[in-house]
């Protein structure tokens, strides 16, 4: 027997003299919940109520593809162990009924007693059968299903699942016809959203499908056609309305196969932090590594959470300007990239900085990841015949005294340089900078040049592109009230507003461009036989940021009320100090500068840069405050190359993955 729940059925009875009515139900089936979308996946013709003794309303239903024209019973119970190994919606209860697919050009017969050895009560063949009754007109899909006894419609089954690390911010279902609709179902959960994923087995992966069955969510800037973008802000959510058409990137994805299931969340804007104080309209999500109490990272840190959390989640869609991807990554255990400038379509995505916004994706699985990644950036490969014969490194041991990150970066560096026949070769970008810089900014250090930049580029776009729309309107609809804006984003928003226009923005894209040419001419340069002649190896520490931690300094007003108070009194103290001397103790000469972040020079040279977890770090610099016990913390590296070189670090991280040095990681509290 199976328990039927009716949603929004109600709402419908009241409104069935003026509305068309669409009903969509949950059903228990055993342990598990089902929801079953109101429009059928298909229809038998020829049905009628007596054909199966059930009484039930809805009837679990399986279909079973053969090209065998002597169908046993040997082969329905071969389809039925794949379906347990391959799919998590499907299970022995939705045996049932089954429906049988001949997929083949002759025509079939079954065997005498099949009826009787697939112990199914309810047996039904397609029209190819001689003996067929009820049957679809057309071929359908393998897997679990749905019958209504009364009208012969078939749904399709989605298993609900709970978002217990509190990830995503919307549950959808995709409809055949492209559009996404809000979730209509929920299990018990305490403060988690349900979400509803559809059988694997209803799009296999194929040539033509190389992303088939994949499960996808997709960073909440992003458009989805039916659903309202919220990007992370309940005001903006509350005065949009939904989308009528999907963002470019998501569209690329779905017509490789890939299934919607949800929107992750994310900082407010893509430009609030991963502190639970730039979380207040959408709580942080639960980065489940570790104790489960670490921060997930920022902005795309819902998308990399999700997928680091659950098994049933395949791939998710994020964005990165300045490390929004790489970043939640490399903290989640995952992997993630950052694409090359304008590699992918962000026509339906919010803006943050128009010029160095890019879409990338988070997987567990390395050949999975490169497969979407290679459909996501189709039309923007570049051609060649070699992989690079140079291998650069940033110091990857400096200050490093733990021996089993050591073995793990050296292991993967001599993998990489037999791999490219190269010898690996540490480089310095600051020092790269310093001896050669553009001749337009030899007075100004890298470090300086990309923070200045990245602040500069973030605050004015997204002040033009996002903020002053939202206001203004937000404004007009509310009596001249204003929404609640993370601080640290108003503050950037108004600075920009203040101190930037079109012209110092010209000024600083112009800056950006001379960097960019300069690290192709300087750092990594293109090559016609290799794309980029080298690749340039950076390290991902494990990073301990304990979530229920307030918030960093130059996040919290708070903090930075007292940080400014502070700064005020020594500079205070500073004049009253004798000459030559200063009042923190250290001369201006012996402070050394912060050197240049590899994923900010990265952003502004447009580079592609992708994330590799290799493993986790347990030692008693991972005690944790809520378990009481050291933990594991992933780490891993980033790599760099060439600007529209992204399938070469593709085809590298494939060959590494041949080797066994890459590997697929796991859902949960550890990688492995």
């Amino acid at each position: 027997m199976i328990s039927l729940v009716y949603l929004g059925l109600l709402a419908s009875i009241l409104s069935l003299q003026t509305f068309a009515i669409s009903v969509t139900h949950q059903i228990k089936l055993g342990e598990i919940d089902y929801f079953l979308p109101s429009d059928p996946a298909w229809s038998l013709s020829a049905w009628s109520y007596d054909q199966t003794k059930s009484k039930d309303e809805y009837l679990p239903l399986t279909v079973v593809q053969t090209n065998e024209t002597r169908v046993s019973a040997d082969v329905i119970k071969i389809a039925f162990e794949r379906y347990n190994r391959t799919d998590d919606v499907w299970s022995s209860l939705f045996t049932e009924a089954l429906y049988v697919e001949y997929t083949g050009n002759d025509t079939p017969e079954v065997d005498e007693n099949f009826v009787k050895n697939v112990d199914a009560e309810t047996v039904l063949l397609s029209s190819h059968f001689t003996n067929s009754k009820a049957h679809c007109n057309s071929t359908v899909p393998e897997g679990p299903y749905f019958l209504n006894t009364y009208t012969g419609r078939v749904h399709a089954a989605y298993r609900l699942y709970a978002d217990t690390h509190q990830a995503f911010i919307q549950s959808s279902y995709q409809s055949p016809t492209g559009t996404h609709h809000p979730l209509s179902a929920g299990i018990s959960a305490a403060g988690s959203l349900t979400i509803a994923v559809p059988s694997k087995l209803y799009t296999p992966r194929t040539p033509e499908k190389p992303l088939g069955g994949v499960r996808l969510a997709v960073k909440d800037l992003y458009d989805l056609d039916g659903l309202t973008t919220s990007f992370g802000n309940s005001a903006l959510f509350s005065l949009s309305s939904p989308a009528t058409t999907t963002a470019a990137a998501v569209s690329a994805l779905i017509s490789a196969g890939a299934v919607v299931v949800g929107k992750n969340k994310l900082s407010e804007f893509a430009f609030a932090g991963g502190s639970q104080m730039d979380h207040i309209d959408y709580l942080l999500p639960f980065n489940p590594r570790g104790d489960g109490y670490n921060s997930p990272g920022s902005s795309s840190g819902g998308s990399a959470a999700s997928v680091a959390a659950y098994d049933w989640l395949d791939l998710s869609i994020g964005s990165d300007t300045g490390g929004s991807i790489r970043g939640p990554a490399a903290q989640n255990g995952v992997f993630g990239n950052r694409p090359s400038q304008d590699a992918v379509d962000l026509t339906g995505a919010g803006v943050l900085s128009k010029s160095m916004d890019t879409a990338g994706l988070f997987a567990r699985d390395p050949e999975l990841w490169s497969v979407a990644n290679r459909v996501l950036y189709a039309k923007t490969s570049r051609t060649y015949t070699a992989l690079p014969t140079k291998l650069y490194t940033s110091e990857l041991f400096s200050g490093l005294s733990q021996q089993p990150l050591i073995e793990t970066f050296n292991k993967f560096i001599e993998a990489a340089s037999n791999l490219l026949n190269a010898t690996a070769e540490d480089v310095s970008l600051d020092a790269l900078w310093a001896a050669s810089p553009p001749a337009s900014l030899t007075n100004t250090s890298i470090a300086n040049i990309t923070t200045e930049l990245y602040s500069n580029l973030t605050q004015y776009e997204q002040w033009i592109h996002t903020g002053r729309p939202f206001l203004t309107r937000y404004a007009a609809a509310n009596n001249g009230e204003l929404p609640w804006v993370t601080p640290s984003t108003l503050d950037g928003w108004m600075n920009a507003n203040a101190t930037m226009d079109a012209a110092t923005n010209a000024r600083a894209l112009a800056i950006k461009k001379a960097a960019a040419q300069w690290s192709e001419e300087t750092f990594l340069r293109r090559s016609n036989e290799s794309c980029s002649d080298g690749l340039f190896i950076y390290p991902y520490y494990p990073l301990f940021q304990f979530k229920p931690f307030i918030s960093p300094q130059d996040s919290n007003p708070s903090i930075l009320q007292l940080g400014a108070a502070l700064e005020e009194a020594m500079t205070a103290a500073a004049a009253c100090a004798p000459k030559n001397s200063t009042a923190a103790g250290v001369a201006p000469e012996q402070q050394e500068e912060i050197p240049v972040s590899t994923q900010r020079f990265a952003s502004i040279a447009g580079l592609p840069d992708y994330v590799l977890t290799l493993a986790s770090y347990n030692g008693p610099e991972t005690f944790s405050n809520k378990s009481m016990t050291t933990q594991d913390i992933p780490y891993g590296i980033g790599i760099v190359a060439a600007r529209g070189c992204d399938f070469v670090i593709l085809d590298v991280v494939e060959k590494l993955t041949e080797m066994g040095v890459v590997r697929s990681v796991k859902a949960g509290s550890k990688i492995a």
